[in-house]
């Protein structure tokens, strides 16, 4: 096994020390923005803004962390196949979800892409398509370990890497909606989460779906987990979270 490959490799540790960080500085800037204006009359000016968009970036840390470590949530029903069956299964349930994922790269891409060239900024001079990198940056991570983690041979993983294959056919089809596949590949999804498919999978990829039917763009698929993820609330979920470890873990 490489060096890049073992649990403590370099890339490992930059990513933990990453994730680490980002969570750090979502506790520390409303602390820092309380002490401000108890004592200096004044806030931070963009802080708020940057916590909600560090939550976009511990959302897609936190998911490629789960997929390093096999654990994205999915249904435990393949745990009941036969075990000479469980193998194949996984790999295609690995490739359908290495396939919806590439899906989600390219619209991420495609989302990065437009706000490099009309968005405006975060805060602090950021631009707003920096914050996004991490969405397909994200998505790319959990691709490759989905590949990697899929099989424990070449073979294995090389089907699976074949799922990359299922955005680019979709892509070529001019007229989406005269098809008729929306409901033969949503049987498909529907199966595979049945077998151990991810969540996000399935939610991504029907949404996914449905969009390229009626010809909406799929960047719409991230430009809502954007929207989401940047939402003023959703910053108290990981900081409650973080919160509740430290009470848990100081007894």
């Amino acid at each position: 096994m490489s060096e890049s490959s073992k649990p403590n490799g370099l890339s490992v540790r930059i990513e933990d020390a990453l994730s680490i960080a980002v969570l750090t500085l979502m506790s520390v800037l409303p602390l820092m923005e309380i002490a401000a204006r108890k004592w200096l009359g004044g806030g931070i000016p963009g802080s708020f803004p940057i916590v909600q968009h560090l939550t976009l970036w511990i959302t897609f840390l936190g998911a490629a962390l789960a997929a390093r470590s096999d654990r994205l949530l999915a249904l435990s029903t393949a745990t009941f196949l036969p075990k000479h069956l469980r193998g194949r299964i996984h790999i295609f349930t690995s490739a359908l979800a290495v396939g919806v994922t590439g899906s989600l790269i390219w619209a991420g891409t495609d989302l990065v892409s437009v706000d490099f060239e009309f968005g405006g900024q975060v805060a602090w001079g950021i631009p707003v398509w920096v914050a996004e990198c991490i969405i397909p940056l994200g998505f790319a991570a959990i691709a490759g370990r989905l590949i990697y983690r899929g099989a424990s041979t070449i073979t294995g993983r090389l089907l699976i890497a074949l799922g990359l294959l299922i955005p680019l056919a979709f892509g070529a089809i001019e007229n989406p909606h005269e098809t008729g596949l929306v409901l033969p590949a949503s049987v498909v999804i529907i199966l595979g989460t049945a077998l151990g498919l991810p969540i996000y999978c399935a939610l991504g990829g029907a949404a996914a779906l449905l969009f390229w039917e009626e010809g909406t763009p799929i960047s719409a698929v991230p430009g809502e987990t954007y929207r989401l993820s940047t939402s003023p609330m959703l910053p108290a979920i990981p900081l409650f979270t973080l919160g509740g470890y430290i009470l848990a873990e100081g007894g």
